[in-house]
């Protein structure tokens, strides 16, 4: 998904003409708000994914309890070459949050030039989003 919150990309402004930050509703809702039903639709995306990395503007890494999902995070912020990766506490409404939920690996990372070319470590096709 090049684009998740298009009403708002195409205003140019954070938010949709409802004024809600996509960031902060997750998982969102079937018959809510445009941004509400955006993040509901990113939120069931999220679930069926095999690892969620989000080239966001917020810039954080989360760190998993679970020693495998931690290892693979951590392999997912090498791959995009970041030099520093930290952890914070999960919030309501971020689509990490949703990630978090289904035990799915995520990233985030904040950066303005394009991300590396990610060569593949199998030939196993992974669902990515």
């Amino acid at each position: 998904m090049p684009v998740v919150n298009e009403p708002a990309f195409h205003r140019g402004e954070r938010t949709a003409e409802d004024g809600l930050d996509l960031a902060r509703v997750c998982p969102g809702n079937l018959d809510g708000s445009i941004t509400e039903q955006i993040a509901y639709a990113l939120s069931e995306t999220i679930r069926s994914a095999d690892y969620y990395i989000d080239l966001h503007t917020g810039g954080r890494v989360w760190l998993h309890a679970e020693p495998a999902v931690l290892d693979c995070q951590r392999r997912i912020a090498r791959a995009f070459g970041l030099g520093v990766v930290w952890g914070t506490l999960p919030l309501p409404g971020r689509s990490l949050s949703v990630a978090a939920d289904a035990g799915i690996p995520r990233s985030m990372s904040n950066t303005w030039a394009p991300p590396p070319v990610i060569q593949p470590a199998s030939k196993r096709m992974y669902k990515v989003v």
